[in-house]
């Protein structure tokens, strides 16, 4: 299990030996995720497996799940989504290698001995949200029920008091042949 204050861990030996980390982050503690959101409550759960594939590549692979809490689009009031996302990182050393890398992989740059797993779970989180979010349209606020109510009223009445302006073009053409 991974604790999140000692999340910098050492991907290449973690991809030598194959290891596989299940962790439990707070939302909270994701400073960029949480300026997305509308509460940062709840926790994200991820399992992560490191490896090397037969062509030699060293991989991150893993999926992340949480509820995250945000802004309905419709109604502006707070509304729980579920993200998953499932991802699958090739680790290379510079964008040389990035553009050598295969389809099946995403290039993660790895410069540096040690990178924070919290920090990856949450970009991929943040490529995981919604563009618009919204509730279901029976649970959004009363007032924007009345409104979709309303507005569904009206387009009924409007189809029966539609104007159709080359109606009468289509009755001469008729009547000509």
């Amino acid at each position: 299990m991974l604790n999140q204050s000692k999340d910098k861990l050492a991907p290449l030996p973690l991809a030598e030996r194959g290891e596989t980390l299940e962790a439990t982050l707070s939302v909270a503690k994701m400073e960029r995720l949480s300026e997305l959101l509308a509460e940062t409550t709840g926790e994200v759960v991820a399992k992560i497996e490191f490896g090397t594939d037969s062509e030699g590549i060293k991989y991150i692979s893993g999926s992340a799940n949480a509820d995250l809490v945000v802004e309905c689009q419709r109604c502006m009031q707070p509304v729980t989504v579920s993200v998953e996302t499932e991802f699958k990182l090739g680790m290379v050393a510079g964008e040389d290698e990035a553009q050598e890398l295969s389809e099946d992989y995403d290039p993660l740059i790895v410069s540096e001995e040690m990178i924070s797993l919290a920090a990856l779970i949450e970009d991929e989180l943040i490529l995981a949200l919604p563009l618009v979010s919204m509730h279901e349209d029976t649970n959004c606020s009363p007032y924007v029920s009345e409104y979709l109510a309303e507005d569904s009223e009206t387009e009924s009445e409007n189809e029966e008091d539609r104007v159709y302006p080359f109606a009468q073009l289509g009755e001469m053409l008729k009547n000509k042949q």
